[in-house]
């Protein structure tokens, strides 16, 4: 059942459904057209050749302040997460029915963006709200900005729906806002002062001003088309990049007295909201996206080969991860190194076996790892499962999930005539014999010997990333090779994933792609190949190195960067992105 009588909807749908499309199709909605997308191969390098990431020069060869370069906009709707998160702080309430949401849209590999607008999500948009501001009457004051009455009045209603709807839609509504919703309001005080409360408040959550975060406000500066991002709009961008979740009160109190324009005063509230324990989600947020948590919980092994597996133990792999994560951010400790060399792991007891070690554990629980066997979060058997076949190891996923994770590189899509296969399990043959053919065929031979070469390197790790000495009839051969890196203390042979890890700890190359997997994570879009992203990158990355490789100053940095700070004034009569 809908919000409004069946009269209303007539005239009330069309007008919502209207607004969405005319705030969707306004910039650029989708990400750019670099994007890496999900599985397989991409790209457009020469047949065999791994793309680079960009050369980085210093922030004093590239910025200018006169005259920043943000790149190009991206107009952004709340994902899936970002609305429970928002509808939770919002009204204290858990926004379940998020879940039935259409997917989100996923961009760069694994990272999710809120772009795309269709009816489906209208609808459903419509009955999440019906159903939220069901109880609207008793909630007026706990739901605004706590200056409203209680009292059955217009007045009462006035001043809710202006509170309200400054927290919902993130800035102070216009007077000409509250007029059309005070006219919603009154249409259905003819039933209850209560319905005509819940019209207004259903009509604020389901209008685009609520799912997305506009950005409207601003001049360019002189000469330019970078647009400095206003208080508000600024609020919203900090909120939803470290907590993904809609402003708190000092924010709000901050882009109200005009002190979120200048660098330093939106570092320190970036500083400010990471002790914040809302950003345990945010930065949680991005490392399951990057390296996509979601996959090792949906694991399945061969029963056959690995009987003891189950669905239990890879929600407890995934759980492990995560732990791991969690432990690295709030540690002392939280740099790039320790993630890629650490020698602790979270472990339960439906994990010990695969981790090497003994626990009755029921949660997952930090534990020492054995010496050279593991080292960081590219040994985690979470990671290593979700990168193997169900029977075997793959060094193509596992290759390929190190090029384009930690190198930010990738490689040209096959040929079309190529199907690619799993090689079948012989008994007695090791994994490197039995991928041997993919680097004997010429027209696969390009790809497969950079990624191969790098994913051979894991060979001490089975199916499920258990430790393993002998595949096959024969010792684990885990020597591998970097080919096409652009750092040279990172190309070049190695043995075995361990010293794999700790080259990528010292690389120049890996953290420059830290600082890019952040970017895309927080700007929901690709670092532009025209250059206008030089600036923002060689600040991230000046950061980076200043703090020691320091993660958490890794994110401030974002926020003062050219394209955190402004945005690009959008082309008019732009309708790129729409999908129905």
């Amino acid at each position: 059942m809908f919000l409004f009588p069946s009269w209303q909807c007539r005239f009330a749908v069309p007008l919502f459904v209207a607004s969405w499309f005319a705030t969707a199709c306004t910039g650029n909605l989708g990400p750019s057209s670099t994007d890496v997308p999900t599985g397989g191969h991409a790209g457009n390098a020469p047949k065999g050749e791994p793309t680079s990431p960009v050369d980085v020069p210093t922030p004093t060869q590239v910025c200018d302040a006169k005259t920043p370069r943000p790149g190009p906009a991206v107009l952004r709707r709340l994902t899936r997460t970002e609305y429970r998160n928002t509808i939770s702080h919002l009204l204290g309430q858990d926004a379940a029915l998020a879940d039935t949401f259409p997917g989100d849209d996923v961009s760069f590999g694994s990272f999710t963006t809120g772009t795309r607008f269709s009816l489906p999500l209208a609808d459903a948009a419509m009955r999440a709200a019906e159903s939220l501001t069901k109880d609207v009457a008793t909630q007026v004051v706990a739901w605004s900005d706590g200056s409203a009455c209680t009292n059955a009045t217009d007045d009462c209603a006035r001043k809710f729906i202006a509170g309200f709807g400054a927290r919902a839609w993130r800035r102070p509504l216009v007077e000409d806002e509250v007029t059309a919703l005070m006219s919603l309001y009154s249409q259905g005080k003819t039933t209850s002062f209560a319905t005509g409360l819940q019209w207004a408040a259903a009509a604020i959550l389901q209008s685009p001003k609520f799912f997305y975060r506009l950005e409207t406000g601003g001049q360019a500066l002189p000469g330019t088309n970078a647009v400095p991002v206003q208080g508000f709009e600024m609020a919203s961008r900090l909120s939803y990049l470290l907590w993904r979740s809609m402003p708190d009160s000092q924010l709000f109190q901050a882009a109200a007295a005009g002190k979120l324009s200048r660098s330093e005063d939106v570092a320190a509230q970036a500083r400010r909201m990471l002790k914040d324990p809302k950003a345990k989600v945010g930065l949680a947020s991005f490392f399951a996206e990057w390296l996509d948590f979601e996959a090792i919980g949906a694991l399945s092994k061969d029963p056959t080969a690995f009987p003891s597996f189950s669905t239990r133990t890879a929600a407890s792999l995934q759980k492990g991860v995560a732990a791991f994560v969690d432990d690295l951010l709030w540690s002392s400790d939280h740099t790039f190194g320790s993630l890629m060399t650490s020698q602790h792991g979270f472990v339960d007891a439906e994990t010990a076996n695969i981790f090497g070690v003994s626990s009755k554990a029921t949660v997952a629980t930090k534990m020492a790892l054995p010496t050279g066997q593991r080292a960081g979060i590219l040994t985690d058997p979470g990671i290593l499962a979700a990168h193997s076949y169900a029977k075997q190891s793959s060094p193509i996923h596992r290759g390929l999930f190190v090029l384009r994770k930690f190198m930010c590189q990738d490689l040209p899509a096959p040929p079309d005539n190529v199907m690619a296969a799993e090689p079948a399990v012989v008994v007695g043959l090791s994994t490197r014999e039995r991928f041997a053919q993919h680097r004997a065929d010429p027209q696969c031979a390009g790809c497969h010997n950079v990624m191969d070469s790098l994913g051979f390197g894991f060979e001490h790790y089975d199916a499920v990333g258990a430790y393993r000495l002998r595949d096959g009839n024969a010792p684990v051969d885990a020597t591998g090779a970097v080919v096409g890196a652009n750092d040279e203390g990172l190309a070049g042979e190695f043995t075995g994933a361990v010293e794999l890890a700790n080259r990528l700890a010292q690389s120049a190359q890996a953290k420059t792609c830290m600082a890019i997997q952040w970017f895309r994570f927080g700007m929901s879009r690709q670092l532009e190949d025209s250059g206008d992203d030089a600036c923002t990158l060689a600040v991230m990355n000046a950061a980076f190195k200043e703090s020691g490789f320091d993660l958490a100053e890794l994110f401030v940095a974002l926020t003062s960067t050219d394209a955190f700070r402004f945005r690009t004034v959008a082309p008019a009569n732009n309708n790129q992105g729409c999908a129905q």
